[in-house]
């Protein structure tokens, strides 16, 4: 296959000049809009808030997490909220580091831009302004679709996955944006996949970080079924994308492997898991939903699940609870959705609870404490201890047998046994040159 040479830039811009926000605080009942949906749930960790996003009226609302277990309906939740102006037409993905609100999304002339916002100060007599509300446009990427952040010292770290367009080979690619000291900077790294089957992930699901490393989660061959290859790459967090690891794929070959995107969550230390819905070879039923834990050190999987849902389900999200131990895996139940309560280190089959809305689909969960998680759909909120037998809301139960399954090793790929392009430049001399895969992109918008 024909080489290409792709570029990774450093972009240094300045901060939008757009930050001009609306903030006040309110109760929800005039606020809401009368049609306009809820998208997202996040915990904002050091706070009294969760945060959600109604794209209707391009307003972020953060709500007080002690109504969700008073029982308070959501008219009279107390709420903060911020509104964007006008030429901020999407926001894709939210993520919140102690108070801090991080989110993606793109304005009225197509421009990708990473903001951020400090969620206590939301409400204060002038607030917020430029130094407050920060919007770093991202310009050589089409769309950002996911987000997440971690924190070293007093800086944040963002890492955003989305797609780019490569004006060498006129091809639509998934990029890879890292974006150090993201409160105080607005220098970032980006990196486009290119394309070489079988070698190389179509679709960037997720970003998982553990203790040292960020490990991005991709999928092989999702245009080319039945095969449906995991792939992921791990990069040290000190490192970032400017590390030759990125160019060490730990590829899973085994046909029938997914039939859905993959859902990443931290278990702490330097493991991690995966969820998703699996092919089935046999028969139309039942379909396998499974769950794998991985450690960074082998990137083999210590423990793997399967349960069946006999549906072809859509996958919503996943969390770890690290104070009960528990996985959170949320996914279609026709006609809603179900949080299904994984053991990730189970040594042996058990029946795993799971908690259901008959009227509701939740698309949306996060951890909120070490015993309780929410979740949105429309303008509906939700609490639930997961640990509890007893059911504290209208939410019915239901259970799914879990069933120990091989495990799945990886096949490392490298510069040492693959085709690779050729070392990509900087455009600043103070970054480290990358090198590239040669991967072809996909260029449907990640789910």
């Amino acid at each position: 296959m024909k080489k290409k040479t792709i570029i990774i830039i450093l972009a240094v811009l300045s901060i939008s000049s757009r930050a001009q926000y609306v903030t006040e605080t309110v109760n929800g009942a005039s606020v809401l809009p009368t049609n306009g949906s809820l998208l997202f749930v996040r915990d904002c960790p050091t706070t009294p808030f969760s945060l959600s996003y109604v794209a209707e009226d391009r307003t972020f609302y953060a709500f007080t997490k002690a109504v969700y277990t008073m029982g308070l309906p959501y008219t009279t939740f107390p709420i903060k909220k911020i509104t964007l102006t006008a030429d901020v037409v999407e926001v894709n993905d939210i993520y919140a580091v102690d108070s801090i609100a991080f989110f993606c999304g793109k304005d009225t002339t197509g421009t990708s831009f990473i903001g951020s916002f400090n969620v206590l100060r939301v409400g204060e007599i002038n607030y917020p302004n430029a130094n407050d509300i920060r919007v770093t446009p991202i310009t050589q990427v089409s769309s950002l679709n996911k987000i997440k952040v971690f924190k070293t010292g007093g800086s944040y770290t963002v890492y955003a996955i989305g797609l780019s367009f490569d004006p060498n080979d006129n091809l639509v690619k998934n990029a890879i944006v890292e974006f150090p000291n993201a409160q105080n900077s607005s220098s970032y790294r980006f990196v486009r996949l290119g394309f070489a089957l079988p070698f190389y992930a179509e679709v960037v699901d997720d970003i998982v970080f553990t203790q040292r490393n960020v490990v991005i989660i991709e999928r092989d061959n999702y245009n080319y079924p039945p095969n449906g290859y995991i792939a992921m790459r791990k990069v040290g967090k000190t490192t970032g994308l400017a590390s030759t690891d990125l160019n060490t794929l730990h590829y899973y070959p085994m046909n029938f492997e997914y039939n859905s995107k993959i859902c990443a969550a931290s278990l702490g230390g330097e493991d991690f898991a995966i969820a998703y819905a699996a092919y089935t070879t046999t028969t139309p039923n039942p379909f396998p939903v499974r769950v794998r834990t991985f450690n960074t050190q082998s990137m083999s999987a210590a423990h793997s699940y399967e349960y069946n849902t006999y549906e072809k389900i859509d996958m919503h999200g996943l969390i770890y609870n690290s104070g009960s131990a528990i996985l959170t895996v949320l996914h279609q139940k026709s006609p809603t959705s179900t949080f299904v309560y994984i053991n990730p280190t189970a040594t042996s089959n058990y029946s795993a609870r799971s908690l259901y809305d008959a009227a509701t689909e939740y698309t949306s969960l996060d951890a909120i404490s070490a015993n309780q998680f929410i979740a949105t759909s429309s303008k509906k909120w939700f609490m639930q201890e997961n640990t509890s037998v007893s059911i504290k809301s209208c939410l019915m139960q239901d259970w799914y047998p879990v069933s120990l399954i091989f495990q799945i090793f990886p096949h490392n790929t490298s510069t040492a046994n693959i085709p690779l392009n050729q070392y990509m430049t900087t455009l600043y001399s103070r970054l480290p040159t990358i090198s590239n895969v040669n991967s072809q992109a996909d260029c449907h918008k990640t789910q």
